[in-house]
Parts: structure tokens; sequence; C-alpha cells
């Protein structure tokens, strides 16, 4: 078993094949020692693996589904190779019983370093792939706790008010769709924008958009989305549909686009990178952009929770509308019999009686997705005033304050009727509500301690 100090490997093994013969790992194991003055010590290890003409055709044929999974798994052979002293080769060689004993030990040290079970068991499940890739077989290794994702066992589904919050709290217009593709549309990351940026979707993917004269807009709401299989996680098309509140934002963030100078087509990307090396914006990005406004809103998720909340909602639609699971299943790209039905419901290109009748599903469950909130004056005055009361202000000083504020609020004159209105909402420090009250804002709801949610009139939002 590797011997280990102060959390550093020392290997102490050396290997021998069937025939009881010295396969060598100490002299090739000299490779890796690398001076621990050059930059980068585990990539040169990862260079070195890849100049194996076979690790390199593994590696590399695994990139085209998933680039990340492939650097991943490459990384864990990587880890495997470094604690046990055994390049890709001899573990190819090596008989299945001894190999395993190998395993065991590796599990055994990488658990004594302090490594959770679901991270050791996908580093073995790489050995594993590497053996089955060579038409050699490696049995089941017993890892403890192998899924127990203790770090991910507390992330919760947002709430609508807490999907509400996440949308509030950032003015990125970007950033707000990749949050509603995710949320209203049940789309994976990856499918937004490939792991290095390379591919992702396009605007024609969306059916019922246009682009005329200088202008985006939609024909049809909800609008129908199709993704392509080679989009798709598991290789089959599928489609879904944007929300009237996706919608609303897409087309925001589109026309911003083409008044910046961008000329939008049919091949453009849904969500542009910001970089200049790649046109969509990759899979890790899109995580890490909207996991800085989870931890600006102290919202304890991940984004991938995005997801799950379509899923919730939805489940919850479907005793109210004639929704089923398998239709959810289908919308976010999973497995299952609609999907691998050519002419079904999960089929890429249905009939339009067929799609029909998926938007008007859709349309039906809609609200449960929706984070929007109807306003109506009394609400409003009722805000306005708590807050106003709150700030110091007698009773007798709020009536003329309230009124002029809900009625640029909700972008009526004196005594005309006011529709219910939703405006745009910024997250605003507590210092700064009494300047923004007197603007024409409203209050919403606390945020934290020293932030709150207030929504502006209607012409400016």
């Amino acid at each position: 078993m590797p011997s280990h100090q102060g959390g550093e490997r020392l290997c102490v093994r050396t290997m021998r094949g069937t025939d009881g013969a010295d396969i060598g790992s100490e002299d090739r194991y000299t490779r890796w020692q690398m001076n621990e003055d050059m930059p980068s010590r585990r990539n040169q290890k990862t260079n070195e693996l890849l100049k194996d003409a076979e690790v390199r055709r593994w590696y590399e044929r695994k990139i085209p589904r998933s680039y990340e999974s492939a650097r991943v798994r490459l990384s864990n052979l990587v880890n495997f190779c470094e604690a046990t002293c055994l390049m890709p080769d001899q573990i190819t060689r090596m008989d299945e019983p001894e190999l395993a004993r190998v395993v065991e030990d590796f599990v055994d040290g990488e658990r004594e370093r302090g490594m959770k079970g679901p991270t050791i068991a996908k580093r073995v499940d790489s050995i594993r792939a590497w053996r089955r890739y060579n038409d050699k077989k490696l049995r089941k290794i017993d890892v403890p706790r192998a899924r127990v994702y203790e770090t991910t066992r507390e992330m919760m589904v947002p709430t609508q008010e807490q999907l509400r919050t996440l949308l509030m709290s950032t003015s990125n217009l970007r950033t707000k769709c990749m949050i509603l593709l995710m949320a209203h549309s049940g789309l994976r990351a990856c499918v937004i924008g490939r792991d290095r940026g390379s591919e992702g979707l396009r605007l024609k993917a969306i059916q019922d958009l246009v682009i005329e004269d200088d202008k985006v807009e939609f024909t049809r709401v909800p609008a129908r989305v199709v993704v392509w299989e080679e989009l798709s996680k598991n290789y089959r098309s599928h489609s879904t549909f944007l929300s009237s509140e996706s919608v609303e934002y897409i087309e925001a963030y589109l026309n911003e686009r083409m008044n910046n100078g961008e000329r939008l087509t049919g091949d453009s990307p849904l969500i542009l990178s910001n970089g200049p090396k790649n046109k969509f914006l990759y899979a890790t990005k899109i995580g890490e952009s909207i996991r800085k406004i989870i931890r600006k809103v102290g919202i304890n998720m991940r984004p991938y929770e995005l997801r799950r909340y379509f899923s919730t909602q939805l489940q919850l639609s479907e005793s109210r509308t004639g929704l089923t699971h398998e239709v959810v299943q289908s919308w976010m790209g999973h497995k299952c019999d609609l999907a691998t039905s050519v002419y079904g419901l999960g089929s890429s290109n249905p009939s339009p009686k067929v799609v029909n009748d998926l938007r008007e599903l859709y349309l039906e469950s809609e609200p449960f997705l929706l984070t929007k909130r109807e306003m109506n004056q009394d609400m409003l005055r009722s805000q306005i005033e708590k807050v106003i009361l709150d700030l110091g202000s007698s009773p007798d000083d709020t009536s003329d304050a309230v009124s002029c504020a809900v009625q640029r609020v909700v972008g009526v004159q004196p005594g005309e009727h006011a529709a219910n209105a939703v405006a745009k909402q910024i997250v605003v420090p507590i210092e700064h509500v009494s300047a923004h009250l007197q603007q024409g804002y409203t209050f919403i709801s606390s945020l934290n301690e020293t932030e709150v949610i207030l929504q502006p009139n209607l012409e400016t939002a």
C-alpha cells in the first residue's frame, strides 16, 4: 500500500507481472520524478502520460462527448499512476486479481488522505474505464460512502421567490438569460455552451424567433427550442420551451447585442462569450457566472439546482394540468420512452399538432415556473407606506408621498385606472432606499440585513 506522510504520496511498491517477473515500476517511475522548481507538476505528469499513443487515443475519444469528462478521467489516471508507481501499460498487463488488490490499497490510501467516497469512486471508475478500453476487466471495488455526496447533501432547490431574488440581484441580461434557460427550460449548461466554447445553442434552435430589420422578435410564446443530438448528453435530440419571462429577457439581451453592433444570424450563439477565442460561453463559465449571483444572495444551492427547480415545479403542476412526468423528462433531455420514440413526443421533428399540444401543456404549467408578481395599487401603497414609516416619517406626511410613488410605479396619472404591472427590480443598499423612493421606486422585500429589493417606474425599467 502506498505510504502517506503529511498528505504526500510516497511510492514504495514494486509490481510484478503474472509470471512473477518485475515489470520495472521503479525504473519507469523515475520518469515521474519532477523538479519541484518546475511549474505545474501535475501538468507535467499529464503531458508525460499523453506521450503514450494509446492513452492519448483513449483520452481524445472521450473529448467529443465531453471535454470536461475526458479531462477528469485523464487526471484520475494520472493520480492513480502517481500513487501506485504504475504506468498505464503496466495497469493493462497486470492480472485482474493483483490489480484489484492494488486498487483496494489505493482506496485505503485515499481515505487516509481525507478524500471523500464519491471522489475515490470516480477515480476507480477511471481505472476501470482504462482497463475496459484495453479489453481487460476489473472487478467491483468496494468504496465506502461512495454515494454520500456530503458537499451537496444540504443543497436546496430554490423556491419561486428565491429564483426571483436571484434574477433581481443582477442587472446583467446575459446572466438572467442563463438562469432562466436552466430554471424555466430545464437546459443543461453544456447545452448552452460546450466545455471549450466550440459549440453551443444557436439562435436557429429557437423555432419561434425571427430576426429582421435589425430587430429580434418572437412569433409565438412559449417559444419552442430544439436541442440537436450533437449538444445532447445522451446523443438524442429533444425539445423544450422558453417561458414568457425567458422570452422577455432573451429579446432584450439579443437587441442589446444588436444595438452594440453585432449582426445576428441563425448561426449566432444564443449566449455569447465575451472572450476573443470562442463565440460560445462554455459550461464552466456559465456555472461560475450563476454561482457568483448565488453567493451574492446567500442561497445554499448549486447552479445545477436550477434544473431541479424546473423538474420540481413542473411536478407540482402535474395534479392541476395534463402534464406528465414523461413529458417533463423529455424536456430535460433525459432518457425515457418519449425521448427514444422516433415519432413520439420526444422527437425533434414531431407533427404540428404534437408541438401545439406540448406548447399548451407548458403554458398551463408556466405559472409554477414564473417569478413575476402581479402588483396593484393597494399592494404598492401598503409596501411604500411601510418603508416610509420605517424611515422615520410621521403618518401625516406619508399620504401624498405614497400616492405620488404609486402613480409613478404603475405609470398612470391621478384618477386613472392602473392595471397590474411588473417592472424590473434592483438591489439597493438600505441607506439609499429613501432617495429611490422619491424617484418612484417601491419596496418589494428585504434581501439581507443591509440590502433591499426595489421596483422602479415602468418607464425606466
